[in-house]
């Protein structure tokens, strides 16, 4: 983009839950003509009037580990922005425990208008979720309880599983053909519309009601089955270390030259407490 170009209209559509340090650094750290749309856990402690003024702020679903309502979560925001008074270009889904990786204001140069920058993988895909496949052909009980991190309800989500694999109680997958990645992508407006207006979008979201996962599907599969399939870039722009045992890892210090080395949009995991001044240093490159 040139510099006679008009400057694109940008949006944050975050997800948070915790770190209120951090998710406020992250709202400052944005550039005033930018707008700014959270979606705080209704679990959570954080008051929605604990969040910087500048964000409009929700708080109206309960998030559990897998559960769909982190898809709706930021599908009710995405919709909130597009009926917003500023014809946003670009909608850039994040959580609270991001950050920019590259200047904001230099988005515009790395962007070409039109794309989307979604990590994009046909399915079957081996190692995810069966293929990609057990998303949408086994319930889950991620919705309203932990199924990941209490021991409990891992056990009995196992049982639920094997339960439907033994007596072949799976779901019929969609006609239409599976793409997988991760829900952390930046959409051109006219994406964002059909994740939101598209025939395949609802009958693909009530397919996924309740599921595990869902938001590894979604935004894929109705993309590429849309009109939008020639302007996706199988490249999220998120800088993430996969490498630690229990990934993803949270970033610190160290991880600063290979952030800035990426070019990348955003990187993540970053906490207030385990980050040191990672966002300091950010912050400051980008000055």
């Amino acid at each position: 983009m040139s510099k006679d170009d008009k400057l694109m209209q940008h949006c944050l559509i975050i997800t948070a839950y915790k770190d209120i340090n951090q998710i406020n650094k992250l709202i400052q750290s944005t550039p005033n003509e930018w707008g700014i749309f959270v979606h705080i856990d209704k679990k959570s402690n954080i008051r929605k009037s604990d969040i910087d003024p500048r964000a409009i702020v929700q708080k109206q679903f309960s998030i559990y580990w897998g559960s769909i309502n982190h898809l709706v979560a930021f599908l009710n925001l995405i919709s909130i922005a597009l009926n917003s008074e500023i014809k946003y270009d670009y909608f850039h889904l994040i959580t609270g425990q991001d950050f920019f990786a590259t200047k904001p204001q230099e988005f515009d140069q790395q962007i070409e208008l039109g794309k989307s920058y979604v990590e994009t993988h046909a399915c079957p895909r081996p190692g995810w979720w069966g293929e990609g496949y057990d998303i949408l052909e086994y319930r889950s009980l991620a919705t309203k309880h932990e199924v990941q991190r209490t021991k409990f309800w891992k056990i009995i989500e196992k049982f639920y599983y094997n339960i439907q694999k033994i007596f072949h109680l799976q779901k019929k997958l969609p006609t239409y053909p599976i793409f997988c990645g991760s829900v952390y992508c930046s959409l051109y407006r006219d994406a964002a519309k059909v994740l939101i207006e598209d025939d395949i979008a609802k009958d693909l979201l009530t397919r996924l009601k309740d599921s595990k996962c869902a938001e590894e599907v979604f935004i894929q599969t109705v993309l590429m089955n849309s009109t939008q399939r020639n302007n996706i870039v199988t490249d999220n722009m998120r800088y993430i270390d996969w490498s630690v045992k229990s990934p993803p890892k949270f970033l610190n210090e160290s991880d600063f030259e290979n952030i800035i080395k990426s070019k990348k949009f955003f990187c993540r995991k970053i906490d207030s407490s385990l980050s040191g001044n990672l966002t300091e240093m950010l912050t400051s490159a980008q000055e």
